[in-house]
């Protein structure tokens, strides 16, 4: 069975994470690799103000461990 986008950014997210050092190459090749992939999760079709909530907060869910290795490996930083 063929992996979806978010699940694949997820695992790429929980992989860095579990990283303590990773090489600047790989590191690059990572995060451009999670932005293909994060063009293209769909936007959830949902009229429901309520269905809207529980689409996007699965949304959040899945990106979490990216979100948490880009904050752990201090990529936010202006350099």
């Amino acid at each position: 069975m063929e992996k979806t986008p978010k699940q694949i950014v997820s695992e790429m997210g929980s992989r860095l994470l579990q990283s303590s050092h990773p090489n600047k190459g790989s590191l690059v090749k990572s995060l451009r690799e999670a932005a293909t992939t994060l063009s293209q999760i769909e936007q959830p079709l949902v009229t429901e103000t309520v269905s809207k909530k529980q689409a996007l907060k699965l949304l959040e869910a899945e990106l979490k461990p990216l979100k948490k290795s880009i904050i752990k490996h201090d990529l936010l930083k202006n350099r």
